[in-house]
């Protein structure tokens, strides 16, 4: 069976929790290590570059038969633009069965973006 269509786009989840978590999330007690951290206002626990006014990206998958599989990411419009203007044209026709294979051409296929993240 083969994939028939991909379409990603941008979904707002709401409301956001009310309840306070019981842990820290580890941005907030972890020093990351990215090229960003060479300021000083990136380097400390807690600190990032704030994408909270970003939606996040949602991608439906359908098959030939009309199965569908859904999925939601990070970082919204950038991965939305990839997975519809780069991914998609390159995944239709293929096996839906060949999950390893799909993950291994959408690596190799966001290598000229210089960044291997955005595919996970």
């Amino acid at each position: 069976m083969k994939i028939k269509e991909i379409r990603a786009f941008e979904i707002e989840l709401k409301p956001k929790p009310t309840t306070p978590p019981r842990v820290s999330g580890w941005t907030e007690s972890y020093r990351l290590n990215r090229p960003v951290a060479r300021y000083p206002q990136f380097d400390k626990p807690g600190a990032h570059v704030s994408y909270s006014d970003w939606k996040r990206p949602a991608c439906l998958v359908i098959a030939e038969d009309g199965t569908w599989g859904f999925g939601i990411s990070l970082y919204g419009p950038p991965v939305v633009s990839l997975i519809n203007d780069h991914f998609a044209p390159n995944l239709v026709g293929e096996n839906c069965m060949a999950i390893e294979k799909h993950w291994d051409m959408m690596v190799r296929l966001s290598s000229a973006f210089g960044a291997t993240g955005l595919t996970s």
